[in-house]
């Protein structure tokens, strides 16, 4: 599904700042507000899979930088945010 494409765009947004050394601030935007809660709640049923790896990488991230700070953040889709589009086609392929 497309909210399960935007809970796996999380996931590989945390692993690419696993990747990235020195980054202790991080803010992904998302325009799926269901996905947002979603990833921010420990036992989601819809997409539990999903939501156990974010919270893991997550977990792992803050074991080697513990101010690790992340903001999930909603913005309106398809309104002139630069990346959007591609952000969204994205989503819809990993689904």
């Amino acid at each position: 599904t497309v909210f399960e494409g935007e809970l796996f765009g999380i996931l590989l947004a945390l692993r690419i700042i696993a990747d990235t050394p020195g980054v202790l601030d991080a803010v992904i935007c998302l325009d799926n507000q269901a996905a947002i809660v979603h990833a921010q709640v420990p036992r989601a049923k819809s997409g539990q899979v999903i939501t156990d790896a974010i919270h893991g990488a997550l977990q792992r991230i803050r074991s080697v930088r513990p101010g690790f700070r992340l903001e999930l953040v909603w913005v309106p889709g398809h309104e002139d945010v630069a990346g959007n589009e591609l952000a969204d086609l994205h989503a819809k392929q990993a689904a």
